[in-house]
């Protein structure tokens, strides 16, 4: 049905007016329901809101009522018990909050301001690879085109506790076209010399891939967990 305002609703039920079932059903629908709208307030409770569907949003924002697309949506993902915020019409939250105090965030941060934390954790690529003496790939340019100038801060740790082996590894590496390609580190390690870590530069096609080793086998199932940030963004110079 067409919604109406309430002056057209006033002009159905006014003297003299008999009211169509499709006019009764315009008044109908520009009333909140609890069952059908999901919506209800109660004695000691605040406004409580749940979707009307498994995916549906639970709040939309508008520029104005009449408005075919929202600019802001709101959801609960239930298996999640976390509540999104969204671009309107956008798959991809660009806000999750999550009951064990966790925030996701997808897209820039400014900060006009301090910013405080307990600790930083890199997450432009993160993962673990063997500890066996062999170089790995922990970040994965594509080999079709020049990766450009680079620019990485790496933390890795690796031990095997009861064998008198650890290792723990700040880097930064840094690149442009595969020329002057820089590593600089800041180590520290627990029992021999070459328990430590070592990273590389290497090229696949015309990309060039960072690498990580251990300096000698830790053993079996031993790895290198890895956090790396990316430093430098523009990759071309603005080409």
């Amino acid at each position: 049905m067409a919604k109406a305002n309430r002056e057209t609703l006033k002009g159905y039920f006014s003297n003299g007016k008999m009211p169509t079932g499709s006019q009764f059903g315009d008044l109908v629908d520009s009333m909140l329901n609890i069952v059908d709208d999901g919506m209800n307030r109660t004695e000691g409770n605040g406004l409580q809101l749940s979707p009307l569907e498994e995916n549906s949003p639970v709040l939309e924002f508008y520029s104005g009522i009449l408005d075919d697309k929202p600019l802001w949506e709101i959801r609960v993902d239930r298996k999640r018990e976390a509540l999104e915020l969204s671009i309107g019409g956008d798959d991809i939250p660009l806000l999750t909050l999550f009951p064990d105090r966790k925030i996701s965030l997808n897209g820039d941060v400014e900060v006009s301001g301090t910013v405080s934390a307990a600790g930083f954790l890199g997450n432009y690529r993160c993962g673990e690879v063997l500890a066996d003496g062999k170089w790995y790939d922990v970040t994965d340019e594509d080999g079709a085109n020049p990766s450009g100038c680079r620019a990485y801060r790496i933390v890795a740790g690796c031990g095997r506790k009861g064998k008198g082996k650890y290792a723990l590894t700040e880097a930064t590496a840094i690149q442009c076209y595969g020329e002057h390609k820089k590593v600089y580190y800041r180590q520290s390690w627990f029992g021999m010399h070459f328990n430590r870590l070592k990273f590389r530069w290497h090229q696949e096609g015309k990309a060039w891939r960072l690498q990580m080793r251990s300096r000698c086998n830790y053993g079996k199932e031993a790895v290198i967990r890895f956090r790396i940030t990316e430093l430098w963004q523009d990759y071309y110079m603005g080409e």
